[in-house]
């Protein structure tokens, strides 16, 4: 049973008092100044997404926090030649447009009629009408076998 009368032991004085106290460490980046130890998380999570390059790390004992918090981050050197880009080819542009929607509804009914002749006339003024991803190829294939 829990008694309500005054402690004199004044170890168990604040027996309730005792829980799991995390320390917020942010680290900054080297040259932007020195890092700060937060008890409070959410000023510590403003504090972290106010300072680009920094970092934050949750310590349950006040030193290591202290210590990280101590250390500044490394500015890591972005290498922008890491990928370098991908070299053009050397091909020309073709002179042809891409094969729009009404042109190739046009070459799809030409193809189900079996016209042939205005078949090869649009294929000829643009070639670019075999290469769609439609279904231009399956059309083609059923009129000529």
């Amino acid at each position: 049973m829990i008694s309500l009368e005054p402690c004199d032991d004044p170890d168990e004085e604040f027996f309730d008092c005792i829980s799991d106290v995390k320390y917020c460490a942010i680290a900054s980046p080297q040259g932007a100044g020195h890092g700060e130890v937060y008890m409070d998380f959410e000023k510590a999570q403003t504090k972290w997404k106010q300072m680009k390059g920094s970092r934050m790390k949750i310590f349950s004992n006040f030193a290591h926090a202290q210590d990280f918090a101590s250390t500044p981050v490394k500015n890591a050197a972005i290498d922008n030649n890491a990928y370098p880009p991908s070299p053009k080819p050397d091909i020309e542009a073709t002179p042809f447009s891409s094969a729009s929607q009404s042109s190739l509804l046009q070459l799809r009914g030409y193809t189900e009629r079996g016209d042939l002749d205005k078949l090869r006339r649009a294929i000829d003024e643009n070639p670019m009408l075999l290469v769609t991803a439609s279904d231009t190829p399956t059309l083609l294939q059923r009129l000529l076998c």
